[in-house]
């Protein structure tokens, strides 16, 4: 899946360990489903449960 720079960095750690956290879940979702790229949002639920990981 492709990365902006921001989003790259943050996966790298930038913003510290939480953040990194939840990019990494987001990436393993994107991949799951075959995502070319992160699209902008404006309101999520995410469920505590992730089998895909």
């Amino acid at each position: 899946m492709h990365l902006s720079e921001e989003h790259a960095r943050i996966l790298e750690g930038s913003r510290g360990p939480g953040a990194q956290k939840a990019m990494e879940i987001l990436v393993a979702y994107g991949n799951c489903y075959e995502a070319e790229r992160m699209i902008p949002i404006t309101s999520v639920h995410i469920a505590g449960n992730f089998p895909v990981l």
